[in-house]
């Protein structure tokens, strides 16, 4: 699969800035949260890593439903990863927190935990395939268990249409374009684990007008720039771009493909 052009440093940035709003604005990903947590086998770890710990929003109904003796969160947010600690303050797990890239988390080669967890997050990284093979190698432990969820590259197709209509003669990019498919998934961890279970569902919100879309967008940090160039999103079209989206598809609608994947090592 191709590797992502999103750079880290705007990813970072946009994260940080939308720390206080996430909680309020992530619809889409609270429902992720909940189906991701029903595939979580329900017995006890001893140790558990979690990629993308945003907020803590899935930590904490994590936590709630397994018995994690130790749980080391990471996030490339710093900003985000102080509304997790508050959030998770009187955990009865032992938790600790790190700022850091997911795909470069400078851990020992040898550390290797029982439970790897990620939700809406790894579908940012540069070398999807690359670090997810990582972690299963290198992090984490014969039987233990990865369970993941990731935006696949048809989220938000009807804005990618739009503005295609948009702007015929500039190229333009969304980052949805780079998430990965279900069948890249399955190719990755095929014959590199024990077991594997992967799933796909498509989530589709309505929005009142095309502002509301893009400003739940940038409320959740997930209007990231890409290392080829400025994010194109309509402004000073606002108007012609919702007139079209109508005319297009009916309704102010957003659709999000999530994959989700469960593998034993």
């Amino acid at each position: 699969m191709k590797q992502s052009t999103v750079s880290k440093k705007a990813l970072k940035s946009a994260f940080s800035r939308a720390s206080s709003t996430y909680d309020d604005f992530s619809i889409v990903q609270r429902q992720v949260n909940s189906h991701l947590l029903e595939l979580v086998p329900d017995k006890g770890f001893d140790d558990a890593l979690e990629i993308g710990c945003g907020t803590g929003a899935f930590t904490r109904m994590l936590i709630d439903k397994v018995d994690i003796r130790r749980l080391l969160a990471i996030d490339i947010s710093f900003n985000m990863l102080l509304q997790a600690k508050k959030a998770l303050a009187h955990s009865s797990s032992e938790c600790t927190f790190l700022c850091c890239d997911g795909e470069r988390l400078g851990l020992k080669r040898d550390k290797r935990f029982h439970l790897i967890v990620s939700s809406s997050c790894m579908h940012w990284f540069e070398d999807f395939g690359a670090s997810i093979l990582n972690m299963v190698s290198n992090h984490l432990r014969p039987e233990g268990y990865m369970v993941c969820s990731v935006f696949g590259s048809s989220t938000l197709i009807e804005l990618k249409e739009v503005l295609k209509e948009l702007y015929p003669q500039r190229e333009f990019m969304l980052p949805p374009s780079e998430f990965p498919t279900r069948n890249e998934v399955e190719s990755i961890l095929s014959g590199r684990v024990r077991s594997m279970e992967t799933e796909e569902i498509t989530i589709k919100r309505e929005y009142k007008d095309l502002l509301e879309l893009l400003l739940s967008l940038k409320r959740t940090g997930t209007t990231a720039r890409s290392k080829k160039g400025v994010l194109l999103y309509p402004r000073g079209k606002i108007a012609e771009a919702e007139s079209l989206y109508r005319e297009i598809h009916g309704k102010i609608r957003a659709s999000f493909q999530v994959i989700f994947f469960k593998v034993l090592r």
